[in-house]
């Protein structure tokens, strides 16, 4: 089938118009690839010219941020849609802006690879991440939830500068702040198993979509402190021990289903989870997420998805992500969290 269709595209545009189709294609898939090979060959004559060798290095800092942004936004919905522009100016303490889609980090030369590095990173995910619901969040919760995002992408794409950003700016901040301080504790832990991209940004960017643009509600600020200590209790919870796993407010109404009582899939099947979901579906939950570990058979969980989402008609989406079930402390197992909608961004949420 794809065979026929090249050569139908082929036939009707030509090969060369066919070409270019694909070399654009590819370029706007990976363009993140492009401008590291372009920093390369700006970086091999940047004798030439300092115009050459600034760009070398603006072009690796975004092709690297850009590259981690796009293997964190995979465990996530659209939480960094815009991409990184660096531009250098002489002046210092100058604004980030946002303009045609990009984030437009201005900034000097005169510093040193890694603080230009962290800079960036910084300063875009401070503009980027969750752009249009971030101002409805309390502000230690998004604080402490860009630091650790930022110390993330610092770890996958710029691994020397992580001790800097520890010592320069992390702990700096806890030893000034206790809220945001407590808040970092929390995030880590989400950010461990996965809990913070595939459940709580995903919740605050619907969260905040259900208010923007209006202005800010104290209401949702405290609710999502309250959705944190939710998150933080399920994910370092020890195995056998009960938390709250629903959360039923103005903003947040989501339902933690955990598969892995042993007995309970032994002798009652998918039956009690099946029926857990659909009564917290049908009390106004928005979200089921469906937590499972490497030890749970695949056919079991999509026998309950197959199951919920045949006797309730208001599901529109499923997406499944990664997750990490802390066994003991230290210790993760691999799993997969997957997520049950009856809302969307794009029909429910956007105004």
């Amino acid at each position: 089938m794809p065979e026929k269709l090249f050569t139908i595209i082929i036939t009707i545009f030509g090969t060369t118009v066919f070409l270019i189709i694909i070399i654009i294609v590819l370029f706007v898939k990976h363009f993140e690839k492009i401008e590291y090979i372009i920093s390369k060959i700006c970086k091999l004559f940047r004798w030439c010219s300092n115009g050459l060798r600034k760009s070398g290095i603006s072009l690796e800092i975004q092709s690297k941020v850009l590259k981690a942004s796009k293997e964190i936004a995979e465990e996530s919905c659209n939480i960094l849609p815009y991409n990184l522009k660096i531009k250098w100016v002489k002046e210092t303490d100058v604004e980030t802006l946002l303009e045609n889609n990009q984030i437009i980090v201005r900034m000097s030369d005169k510093y040193n690879k890694t603080h230009n590095m962290i800079y960036a990173i910084n300063e875009y995910i401070a503009k980027g991440l969750i752009p249009k619901a971030r101002k409805y969040i309390d502000k230690s919760v998004m604080k402490a939830t860009d630091l650790i995002v930022t110390r993330k992408i610092i770890h996958k794409c710029w691994d020397e500068g992580l001790e800097h950003f520890d010592t320069q700016y992390l702990d700096k901040i806890r030893e000034d702040n206790d809220d945001i301080n407590d808040m970092i504790t929390k995030i880590k832990e989400l950010d461990d198993t996965n809990l913070l991209y595939s459940v709580l940004l995903r919740e605050f960017q619907k969260a905040g979509m259900k208010v923007y643009p209006a202005i800010e509600d104290e209401c949702l600020k405290d609710e999502s402190r309250e959705f944190i200590g939710f998150l933080y209790n399920i994910a370092t919870k020890e195995p056998g021990v009960n938390v709250n796993l629903n959360i039923n407010r103005v903003y947040f109404k989501v339902h933690i289903l955990i598969v892995g009582i042993k007995d309970t899939m032994r002798y009652q099947g998918i039956a009690p989870y099946c029926k857990t979901a659909l009564n917290s579906l049908g009390r106004g939950t928005e979200t089921v997420y469906i937590l499972s570990d490497s030890t749970i058979k695949k056919e079991f969980t999509e026998s309950i998805i197959k199951n919920i989402t045949s006797r309730n008609i208001n599901i529109k989406n499923i997406n499944r992500f990664r997750y990490g079930r802390k066994i003991k402390p230290g210790y993760l197992r691999r799993g997969e969290c997957i997520a049950v909608e009856t809302c969307s961004y794009e029909e429910d949420l956007v105004v």
